[in-house]
């Protein structure tokens, strides 16, 4: 079994809160609590609702995405939240 690939399993995280500066503090606050890397904050069809996109692995995601949710949450702007 020479030559085996080794590879990591990756995940997507999606938080979709009110507003964009709260966005843009939940993005950097889910940056520093975990290894991922961000692909997109997008404005959604909502009342001002914004969507961070982030992946790495499972467990950073999640890791991640539940620091996310909580910040948006004590703040009142937390719309939804899923890692796929």
């Amino acid at each position: 079994m020479a030559n085996k690939e080794h590879r990591v399993k990756q995940s997507l995280g999606l938080l979709e809160v009110c507003g964009l500066a709260l966005a843009i503090s939940c993005a950097d606050i889910m940056a520093k609590s975990a290894s991922i890397t961000l692909l997109a904050l997008e404005k959604t069809n909502g009342s001002g609702w914004m969507v961070i996109k982030i992946t790495g692995d499972v467990a950073s995601v999640q890791a991640a995405i539940t620091t996310g949710a909580q910040f948006a949450e004590q703040r009142n702007g937390l719309v939804a939240h899923k890692v796929i």
